[in-house]
């Protein structure tokens, strides 16, 4: 038998479905800052922060990764 029958086929599966994904951490200090200040006009408020849409955008670019 070749060493392929003795591969942990559930791993493999898991390592196939893994594969591309990017893990980032944030700071507590950028997390405080991730979600917008609330706002006293009319309309929606803002979900997030100008420095998480920068620090998204510059993902977007370096990673050339979509929005999604």
């Amino acid at each position: 038998m070749g060493d392929y029958m003795k591969c942990n086929w559930s791993q493999y599966s898991k390592s196939l479905e893994n594969r591309g994904s990017i893990n980032f951490w944030f700071s507590p200090e950028a997390m405080k800052k991730w979600k917008a200040p609330p706002k006293n006009t009319v309309g929606r408020p803002f979900l997030f922060s100008d420095d998480a849409i920068i620090t998204l955008l510059m993902l977007k670019f370096i990673y050339r990764l979509p929005l999604r």
